[in-house]
């Protein structure tokens, strides 16, 4: 069966790819898109491309708090693009780029004015990668790896005081900063 990938994803979209944004969003992109926007012809080269925004969201998803959320919709008066996937994430063969990196490098690096939240998570890791795009190298650029369970090493710690749990958490506070954390707290997310 293989391994997957979750990725959500909250983007402002630049105002002459708000159309484009839509077509994403509804599921319509067609030939004339892909004709008319050459970005999107290097993206659909790209094994399993049709997976992002598309992918399968299901009770199997790796990243299941606030999947509604992330339900592929663009809000207008908003300007505001959610989108989530569940997808193999596997090199292609032919181009060398995953589906999520093609899709970075290809589509939200063109389209894309702001990126309010945009989250990759591995079937089996503990923790959530973290994307933002950097103006000046004009690329998504990994910013932070923020661990889901921080704690849940200290449960195997034998013999560890209160006051010692305490301090453990503390530090571990202090180093897993969530890069998104004001966005996710004024839409009332939860971290992982």
């Amino acid at each position: 069966m293989g391994m997957y990938t979750s990725l959500r994803a909250c983007v402002a979209v630049k105002p002459e790819y708000q159309e484009l944004a839509m077509k994403f969003a509804s599921y319509s992109i067609g030939a004339e898109d892909i004709e008319r926007y050459p970005f999107l012809k290097d993206y659909y080269k790209n094994e399993r491309a049709e997976s992002i925004p598309n992918g399968n969201v299901s009770d199997d998803y790796v990243i299941k708090a606030d999947a509604v959320a992330f339900k592929n919709h663009f809000d207008a008066a908003t300007n505001r693009w959610f989108f989530s996937s569940f997808l193999k994430n596997y090199e292609d063969d032919q181009t060398g780029l995953t589906p999520i990196a093609a899709f970075m490098d290809d589509v939200i690096v063109n389209i894309v004015e702001k990126i309010h939240l945009f989250e990759t998570k591995f079937e089996d890791d503990a923790f959530l990668r973290q994307y933002d795009f950097n103006e000046e190298k004009n690329q998504i650029v990994g910013v932070q790896t923020f661990k889901t369970n921080p704690y849940g090493h200290l449960s195997d710690v034998w013999g560890m005081t209160e006051e010692r749990y305490e301090e453990e958490c503390k530090r571990i506070d202090q180093e897993n900063k969530d890069y998104f954390q004001a966005f996710k707290r004024e839409l009332h997310l939860s971290y992982n």
